[in-house]
């Protein structure tokens, strides 16, 4: 499994940052999946900021990453976007 941390944006929108969770053989594969499911609901990458392979042992207790991840299991990909603050 990959996990990515990208930047995506809705056209004429403002970036948002996604954690990506992927179920595939090698990271390749996993982004170009990724770009691909992420374009088919409304969203472009506009950057990746990180990937790793993670493991279920990365995932220690309950909480929405593991969700994720479990998700990305059975369906194959997983995302969620980053809590945004305002002021």
């Amino acid at each position: 499994m990959w996990l990515f941390i990208m930047q995506v944006r809705r056209e004429d929108g403002t970036p948002r940052g996604i954690s990506v969770w992927v179920e595939a053989d090698d990271d390749g594969k996993a982004r170009a999946m990724a770009s691909a499911r992420l374009a088919e609901a409304g969203w472009t990458v506009i950057q990746i900021d990180d990937e790793t392979e993670t493991k279920a042992g990365d995932y220690f207790r309950a909480c929405p990453s593991q969700q994720a991840f479990l998700r990305a299991q059975q369906e194959g990909i997983a995302w969620r976007f980053d809590v945004e603050l305002s002021d």
